[in-house]
């Protein structure tokens, strides 16, 4: 056989400089971070002025453009930011929306492990779907009408119990079986995978939510991989909001000290 002739390296080649202007490159990374830092504080700002209306526009915000959209503009700011913590409480309320019932239901499981928590989250009692959708739009909203830091505190709070409550709710399941049966309606894995809980709202008597968040709009909730049991699941999960609590905790604290931006 014919030897192959070893291909010799190309140059680049030049474009005209009339050519190169035409080229349309991505966004420059520094005025991503610029517009990031700049659109929270307005935010922040705007809703200091007192106006219920434009309070609840603030909070629908995610509702109207999407939570991806307020995930591209801040989801990349670190959570010691004030975008990265405006984020985290869009984020909240998108995750507790999305899965009231099984959030009602781990705050319900870890409220008397840990009643200082549950005491500064100031969810209603009893905490049920409804009560913790309230409570993700009054902390959402006391982000810009009252005090930044107390809505970070509480929203860390609900983090804290949430996440006793998936922790407990893990040690709960029953090997084997792959069900809480621990007071309450059952937790159990859906055919995919999924978390699900059983009640009476279904047409074959279950009521099945999703737990898994694999579009990014819940800190502290992610697909399970393929394979993944129950308890595996809500023990990744008590860990990640354990985590997005403790993000927020110092979110509020440098908010005090006057060093978020």
């Amino acid at each position: 056989m014919p030897e192959r002739r070893a291909r010799r390296p190309r140059r680049p080649g030049f474009l005209e400089p009339g050519e190169a202007d035409l080229l349309v490159g991505g966004p420059d990374p520094a005025e991503l971070v610029q517009a990031a830092h700049a659109t929270a504080e307005a935010l922040v700002q705007h809703g200091r002025g007192g106006d219920d209306a434009v309070t609840a526009r603030l909070v629908a915000l995610a509702d109207e453009h999407g939570i991806d959209e307020v995930a591209l503009l801040w989801s990349a700011r670190p959570a010691d930011s004030l975008p990265g913590a405006l984020w985290r409480l869009y984020a909240l309320r998108a995750g507790i929306r999305r899965d009231s019932e099984l959030m009602a239901r781990a705050f319900e499981a870890g409220r008397h492990r840990a009643p200082v928590h549950e005491a500064v989250a100031g969810v209603a009692d009893p905490p049920g779907p409804a009560e913790v959708r309230a409570l993700a739009d009054a902390v959402l909203a006391g982000a810009f009408s009252g005090e930044l830091d107390v809505a970070l505190e509480r929203a860390a709070a609900f983090c804290r119990v949430v996440s006793t409550g998936w922790a407990l709710l893990a040690d709960d399941v029953v090997p084997g079986d792959g069900v809480v049966r621990e007071g309450g309606p059952a937790v159990s894995p859906g055919a995919d995978g999924a978390a699900r809980t059983d009640g009476a709202d279904g047409a074959d008597g279950a009521a099945s939510v999703d737990v898994r968040a694999g579009d990014g709009a819940s800190p502290g909730a992610g697909p399970p991989a393929a394979g993944d049991d129950l308890a595996a699941t809500l023990t990744r999960r008590a860990a990640d909001l354990l985590r997005t609590g403790t993000q927020l905790e110092a979110a509020a604290r440098r908010w005090r000290a006057g060093t978020l931006h």
